[in-house]
């Protein structure tokens, strides 16, 4: 099994979303989905669903991957794959890939 955890930062910023109900119940559904997608199955099965639209990013996210859980709203994350963890740094709902202040 893997292990999903979240940036300070993400956990944060997610909280602030949901409470001011950018993320809707039916994004943190989806989202709690590919979290156990993830958990049980790896990275690489995330891949394969279509829905996800996971891909490999580039420039200042060199070496995370992005998933939709929504038209609009990513999931982005890096893989340690010799801890079989799965770090997310950040969830938009905009599709905006700008960095979070660090």
């Amino acid at each position: 099994m893997w292990k999903v955890l979240f940036s300070e930062i993400c956990e944060n910023e997610l909280l602030q979303d949901i409470h001011l109900k950018i993320i809707t119940e039916e994004d943190k559904q989806v989202i709690q989905t590919w979290i156990q997608a993830v958990t049980l199955n790896g990275p690489e099965f995330i891949r394969k669903i279509r829905y996800w639209a996971d891909h490999f990013l580039s420039g200042g996210w060199f070496g995370h991957r992005s998933s939709s859980f929504n038209p609009q709203g990513r999931i982005i994350y890096k893989i340690d794959k010799s801890q079989k963890l799965i770090l997310v740094v950040r969830i938009t709902f905009t599709h905006d890939y700008r960095r979070p202040m660090e």
